[in-house]
């Protein structure tokens, strides 16, 4: 096969990836802004939980740093490096937020505040 010909079917590969790779991402930073903001915990603590978009977070005063994961979200403590996995979902138009501890299964509703 000649050197033109091998050229094209490379061409076209190299962009069917970039855009397969371009689209992962931009669907991973949708999911990521629905995190963003204030949401209100639905147990008897009424705790406020807050996602900032340089992925930082605050609970009164605890703080610490998020990330999504393997599609989970991580979460870690500022105070001792705690580190927590959560399998998350949305529900009602997301503006309910469920999360799922990996290793114990106990579930934490919140809602957008």
């Amino acid at each position: 096969m000649g050197l033109k010909k091998q050229i094209i079917p490379c061409t076209v590969l190299i962009i069917i990836l970039m855009l397969v790779s371009g689209c992962s991402e931009m669907a991973s930073t949708k999911i990521d802004d629905k995190l963003l903001g204030a949401w209100n915990s639905n147990d008897r603590y009424m705790r406020t939980l807050i996602f900032f978009p340089d992925g930082t977070w605050s609970a009164g005063e605890t703080t610490g740093s998020w990330a999504i994961k393997n599609e989970q979200l991580e979460i870690q403590r500022n105070s001792d490096k705690g580190t927590f996995t959560y399998v998350y979902y949305f529900e009602n138009n997301y503006n309910r937020l469920i999360l799922e501890d990996v290793f114990s299964q106990a579930q934490y509703t919140y809602s957008k505040i």
